[in-house]
């Protein structure tokens, strides 16, 4: 999107805007769902570990699936996990 403005583009980058915004919204609405989630469990003993690597799996999932990012997204998980569970 920032690419198409900078090359002068503004008409492919307005075009696009809409669904930018919608994905944009619904990313959000999705994280927002996982903290809520997160929050309204207690986790403990063998648990613990299915939520963590579904966590970081809907991390690596909401950035784009990048490589290279497992044990960073497992420590986040491990974090949010630990946090909702406190």
């Amino acid at each position: 999107m920032q690419e198409l403005a900078d090359s002068g583009q503004s008409v492919g980058a307005a075009a696009l805007l809409p669904e930018v915004n919608q994905a944009r919204l619904e990313h959000n609405a999705a994280r927002d769902r996982l903290a809520d989630d997160l929050a309204a469990r207690k986790i403990a003993g063998s648990d613990r570990e299915h939520y963590i690597r579904n966590t970081a799996h809907l991390i690596w999932e909401f950035s784009g699936q990048p490589q290279n990012t497992a044990e960073r997204d497992w420590r986040r998980a491990e974090e949010l996990v630990s946090a909702a569970s406190a």
